[in-house]
């Protein structure tokens, strides 16, 4: 094979295609954190939200992820008549309801609702698995007095998956597991780990609440060999604060360590943020001992601000680092606050914003006299971090409200939106309703696409005429270039520029061709990181800003 490590023909034939990338660069990037009203794949007809997706009478999103093809899934439960049920819809890449998506109960319209078991099941979380399948974590109640983990598993087009858990009602295959003693058992967090087992998280009864989890097999079966030794039996039940603990958030690092976030109630200040990290057979991880002050032992401790802390959402930076928000009251409203601690679980003092006070924790009064919710936060790829939260503007209106980082804390000036205030945070108000009043956000979540733009989702709560509703609702934003955006000839990613597969890739990618008829008889080296046409897609668009679908 005839490698290209310096200027060559292969360069000269592939200028084209860089070139073209930075023409559309220059034509299309506009600011970043606007609404993504630009043509092409604009959303929702180039108004760049949608502002009720409607199952039923009150919908509420828990959840957004984008599937491998780039459809975004929205879920939450869905109430009508006092009957709660699981329910998701499923956009297309443009904002339109995708049609194929036609799950139990569904009528082709891209949306559906199904019930688990008992009168009400409440989704909570969502997780797709490599293969497209979604992973379901809910709340069943058999009874009005009990709560007990369910997990089940939909098929990328939304039908029930037969070949996991056990027989349910409606012909939906679940698992459930109540790990409380007395019966309250909530899910709070779902993740695919990568040898295919799910690990389950929540908070549950024992006295006070506690963190509990726990990890199936691929088929939903119980995995008896997780948990703590002696005698592992597939679930986990511990104290990490003095009183009740509640599960917020779930993680797996790349090394296969299992990080849960959560909020400890009964310390002095009245809550903490409190973290959990256990070792991939569920031992506590001996690495992590936390702050001064703050270790509660082997693999738990609390992250202490100096005001009353309700952690929400958590992140894992590239490096090991854990970054965790949520909200302080410090002035009497909830601010919004960021801690960042190192592998070890120290504050990270590199982490100091514009404050300069270098103490790993930051707090963000982003209104003087309302209470800030926080949704999520994310690591982009290129290290910057992303916070979204429902803001209240007025008595009558809540907003998402937008923020970015700096890898120190310090806020991304360049993320302007459409405020044009230069100051990396700002609000996007989901409009009128077709009633009377604006319409409320809650519940702000975020995703990240692989094209950078960021894809919002909550609840909307609104009047249709004088009848309240909530409904799901979205938004997507331009995210703007990205720092490691580096287009580099060596597209399979083996390290080196080869004609018989980088430069057989790009021209057939550059006459129309894709899917497997870009990759059929490539000859990719055995360490090449990008084999299949979804990654090779993934890195022209993320690196190249070239659209290719």
């Amino acid at each position: 094979m005839r490698v290209y490590r310096n200027c060559s023909s292969f360069a000269i034939l592939l200028a084209s295609l860089l070139l073209c990338a930075s023409v559309a660069r220059a034509q299309v990037d506009p600011i970043p954190g606007s609404l993504h009203t630009e043509n092409p794949g604009s959303f929702n007809a180039g108004t760049g939200r949608i502002g009720n997706i409607n199952i039923a009478t009150f919908d509420a999103l828990a959840d957004v992820v984008i599937q491998g093809d780039r459809k975004i899934i929205l879920a939450g439960s869905c109430t009508a008549a006092s009957t709660t049920q699981i329910c998701l819809a499923r956009l297309n890449q443009d904002g339109t309801l995708d049609a194929t998506f036609d799950g139990p109960g569904g009528t082709g319209d891209g949306k559906f609702q199904f019930q688990l078991g008992g009168t009400n099941t409440s989704l909570t979380s969502i997780a797709i698995q490599p293969d497209g399948k979604i992973v379901i974590g809910a709340i069943c109640r058999p009874a009005p007095t009990e709560q007990i983990f369910c997990v089940t598993r939909l098929l990328p087009n939304g039908s029930a998956d037969s070949r996991f858990g056990f027989p349910g009602i409606g012909g939906i295959n679940y698992t459930q597991v109540s790990i409380s003693p007395t019966g309250l058992s909530a899910v709070r967090a779902i993740r695919v780990r990568s040898d295919g087992k799910i690990i389950v998280a929540g908070d549950c009864a024992n006295g006070s609440r506690a963190f509990c989890l726990l990890q199936l097999l691929s088929n939903g079966a119980v995995d008896t060999s997780f948990g703590q030794a002696p005698s592992p039996n597939g679930t986990l039940l511990f104290d990490v604060g003095p009183g009740d603990d509640f599960v917020y958030d779930l993680q797996i690092q790349s090394d296969g360590r299992i990080v849960v976030l959560g909020s400890c109630y009964g310390v002095a200040l009245g809550s903490d943020f409190c973290v959990a990290r256990l070792l991939p057979n569920g031992a506590f991880d001996p690495d992590l001992v936390g702050p001064a002050g703050g270790g509660l032992g082997t693999g738990r401790l609390r992250a202490t601000f100096p005001v009353n802390a309700d952690a929400r959402s958590l992140a894992i930076q590239a490096d090991g680092k854990l970054v965790i928000a949520g909200q302080c009251n410090e002035t009497g409203t909830t601010d919004l606050c960021i801690a960042r601690l190192n592998a070890d679980g120290s504050f990270d003092e590199y982490f100091d914003g514009a404050s300069g006070s270098a103490n790993g924790r930051i707090v963000f009064n982003l209104n003087t006299s309302a209470n800030d919710v926080v949704g999520r936060i994310v690591v982009q790829p290129d290290g910057k971090l992303m916070v979204t939260a429902a803001c209240p503007s007025t008595t009558t209106s809540h907003d998402f409200c937008v923020i970015r980082l700096y890898d120190d804390g310090s806020l991304d000036r360049s993320f302007d939106g459409a405020s044009g205030n230069a100051n990396g945070a700002f609000r996007v108000a989901m409009g009128a309703a077709s009633g009377t009043g604006s319409r409320f956000v809650e519940n702000a979540k975020l995703a990240l696409q692989i094209d950078g733009r960021i894809v919002l989702a909550g609840t909307c709560d609104y009047f249709d005429g004088s009848n309240p509703r909530s409904a799901f609702c979205a938004a997507r934003l331009n995210g703007g270039p990205h720092a490691n955006r580096v287009c580099r000839l060596d597209i399979d990613g083996d390290g080196a520029v080869g004609t018989t597969n980088d430069a057989l890739i790009v021209s057939r990618v550059m006459r129309g061709l894709r899917g497997l008829n870009v990759i059929s008889g490539v000859g990719f080296p055995a360490h090449a990181t990008r084999k299949t046409w979804p990654a090779i897609r993934d890195y022209l668009t993320a690196h190249c800003q070239i659209e290719v679908h």
